[in-house]
């Protein structure tokens, strides 16, 4: 039972950093913080 465990917090896992990752900006460039220091 504890293999069955694992596994299944590996998928869990794996498949929640897929979803964080789905929800990230795929452009960093138009964030706030990241726009190269340049505050003309």
């Amino acid at each position: 039972m504890g293999i069955l465990r694992g596994i299944f917090w590996i998928t869990a896992t794996i498949a929640t950093g897929g979803l964080v990752l789905a929800l990230l900006p795929d452009d960093w460039d138009g964030v706030d913080f990241n726009d190269g220091g340049d505050d003309d």
